[in-house]
């Protein structure tokens, strides 16, 4: 988020984290930036403070965080409510709709900015970092951005999970992961095209409970994944009106 905001033209001053060695990391990377493992910024002269933190940790953080009396503050979480930072003047959200890894840049034109404000002032400002990271801004209450969350969970950890056990199938037959990338690119291209519920395929769809009964008799020494087959084919089952005696 750093070196967006340093690529989008902000000046950043400062980069915090509990380890010195993770700042001086980060704000290696930014010219004139400042590596700082204090939360004290009431001297500073930074008006936009972003916490990009766990929301488990957003409350400890603001408990400790001093900044300037009109600087705004912003968490980044798609789940936590604004309400978190009401200890201070001016404050908000700012939600990018991506997933980060530090070993991967993103592409921040092509991100969701999910936004909201406690006043004018602080809507001004987020609206100005929104546009500029992404121009892609939409301005959104806590209970609308936490359904916006839940999807995104089944939308990426969910369906990343999935693969995950797709890996692990393939590779106790000895067989590389990439040989359905073709596959599930296609996959996720059709649903955006044709709309998921129109794009869906697979015995389940055909109510064929030969495949299925076979599916299932495979993964008999795997119960976790086949509890999740069951689980999904039932789900799959139930939307296009098709019944099972399996479930």
């Amino acid at each position: 988020m750093a070196k967006a905001f340093y690529d989008a033209g902000f000046q950043v001053n400062e980069v915090y984290s509990r380890n010195i060695e993770t700042a001086i990391q980060s704000s290696g990377r930014i010219p004139d930036c400042k590596a700082v493992d204090d939360l004290d910024f009431s001297q500073s002269h930074s008006t936009f403070f972003v916490l990009c933190v766990p929301d488990d940790a957003i409350p400890a953080v603001t408990g400790q965080l001093l900044i300037p009396d009109e600087a705004v503050v912003v968490h980044t979480s798609g789940s936590a409510t604004i309400d978190l930072l009401n200890g201070f003047k001016h404050f908000g959200v700012l939600y990018p709709l991506q997933t980060f890894s530090r070993s991967r840049s993103v592409d921040f034109s092509a991100i969701p900015m999910l936004t909201e404000a406690n006043d004018d002032y602080a809507g001004r400002q987020i609206a100005i970092a929104a546009q500029r990271l992404s121009g892609r801004m939409s301005v959104l209450t806590s209970e609308q951005r936490k359904k916006i969350h839940l999807a995104a969970v089944f939308a990426n950890n969910f369906i990343n999970h999935l693969l995950s056990i797709t890996e692990s199938i393939l590779e106790q037959e000895g067989t590389s992961f990439s040989m359905l990338e073709s596959l599930i690119k296609e996959t996720i291209n059709k649903a955006f095209a044709s709309g998921a519920l129109l794009s869906q395929t697979g015995p389940a769809v055909r109510n064929d409970m030969g495949t299925i009964a076979a599916h299932l008799d495979l993964l008999s020494d795997n119960k976790h994944a086949e509890k999740i087959y069951r689980t999904m084919t039932e789900s799959i089952l139930s939307s296009y009106g098709n019944t099972s005696a399996f479930f």
